[in-house]
């Protein structure tokens, strides 16, 4: 009898007993008689295979599941939070002040983002209905207030201080205590407060930098690079930024 070395080939050889193997001969030995052709074959296996993927698929779906259910349990353990508040796989909660106080979301956001604060200073504090998009990353020295309703797009940076001294041995010397031993030593990074007001949308790649507020309702543009206050309604682009057109009201 002619032997296959994949799976469909074991199917048929299991249950098809092909055309090899006389009837008769079939019969003298006991051997159950099953009457496979080519196309019923294929629909057998045809199924096995759907019947497989969905079962694989499903499995994958649950395991992701669980996985993002355990991860937003694990989120909340650093932070406070509103209802409704829900961390995706991609979040990151980096709070070294170990002061859960210290980072505030209200209920209704979505955080795919990083929020960092410093273990010796630092605030962060989100409104309701917001949108914090993956990549991005709001890091506090300071104080950072975002309003209600404000939506935050992939791979924008939020920083309320330098992140490291501007002179040279300083930076140095920062670069190297953060190496060896962390973020635990108290540097001088000239921490300014960030306030973004509601219903304000930050398109994705920009840059808000420390000490700047943003007006409600104001569109800041792809690629942005944010470095003095933005009044209220307005579309600003560039780098730096600058006033592209007012937004008409409702």
């Amino acid at each position: 009898m002619h032997k296959t070395n994949n799976w469909e080939g074991w199917i048929a050889d299991r249950f098809a007993y092909r055309h090899e193997i006389p009837v008769v001969e079939r019969q003298a030995n006991t051997i159950p008689l099953y009457s496979f052709d080519n196309e019923e074959l294929l629909s057998v296996i045809t199924i096995l295979e759907e019947a497989m993927q969905s079962i694989i698929i499903r499995l994958l779906a649950y395991v992701i599941g669980l996985w993002e259910y355990i991860h937003n349990l694990i989120q909340r353990k650093y932070c406070i939070v509103g209802n409704d508040t829900k961390f995706y796989r991609q979040s990151k909660i980096v709070n070294m002040s170990n002061k859960n106080d210290n980072i505030k979301i209200a209920k209704g956001t979505h955080v795919r983002g990083e929020l960092l604060v410093y273990p010796y200073r630092g605030k962060i504090e989100i409104g309701e209905d917001c949108y914090i998009g993956e990549g991005t990353r709001i890091w506090s020295e300071k104080a950072i207030s975002i309003g209600n309703r404000v939506l935050i797009a992939h791979n924008v940076d939020i920083h309320d201080c330098n992140d490291h001294p501007v002179e040279k041995i300083a930076r140095h010397k920062h670069f190297r205590s953060i190496v060896q031993e962390g973020f635990s030593k108290e540097f001088d990074l000239n921490g300014q407060e960030v306030c973004i007001q509601d219903d304000v949308w930050i398109g994705f790649g920009s840059c808000i930098m420390k000490g700047v507020t943003i007006g409600e309702g104001a569109v800041i543009a792809a690629h942005a690079v944010v470095t003095r206050d933005v009044p209220s309604g307005v579309l600003v682009g560039g780098n730096p930024a600058h006033i592209i057109k007012t937004i008409p009201s409702e």
